[in-house]
């Protein structure tokens, strides 16, 4: 009994390891933004960031690397991804923002997209008319496993207990 305490006592202190920023990071939004420019795929040098529009803790600048609201896009041939997200623990994995664009003749932003989910997005944006159209929004169903890790801390010790019972 008095094992059983210990490992139970030992566990718990253990259980903040099973909150700590371990494991993969969810699912991000695949982003596909088709440049174009009158209705045609743009052949110019573009850059493109998306802007999270969630509001900034007090102490983190809006280009932080972990912690901001900027994610710029790669670009090439007129078709802009996203091969890396934000930050896992970044309040802006899952948000509303919007797309700045700047190409030789400015800066434009588009209207406000959702990307509250992960799943497959592709939107289109023409340099010339600046119109913004949103031509495939696929969300998934989002999985939380957040209590995974804490179930084994508290089974863990459960299943020792009834073990020792018999």
């Amino acid at each position: 009994m008095r094992w059983m305490l210990s490992v139970s006592v030992v566990l718990l202190l253990l259980l903040n390891i099973s909150f700590a920023d371990v494991g993969p990071s969810p699912d991000a939004p695949s982003i596909t933004l088709r440049v174009l420019e009158n209705g045609e795929p743009y052949a110019g040098h573009v850059e493109v960031r998306y802007i999270c529009t969630k509001e900034l803790p007090p102490d983190v600048e809006p280009d932080d690397d972990l912690f901001g609201i900027y994610m710029p896009l790669e670009c090439e041939d007129g078709v802009c991804t996203n091969p890396v997200w934000f930050y896992k623990l970044n309040e802006c994995f899952y948000s509303s923002g919007v797309f700045e664009m700047k190409d030789g003749g400015g800066t434009k932003s588009s209207i406000e997209v959702d990307l509250t989910s992960p799943g497959n997005y592709e939107f289109s944006f023409d340099v010339e008319t600046g119109v913004f159209l949103t031509l495939k929004r696929e969300p998934k169903q989002q999985v939380d496993v957040c209590c995974g890790s804490f179930l084994i801390f508290v089974l863990l010790p459960l299943a020792a207990f009834v073990r020792s019972r018999r």
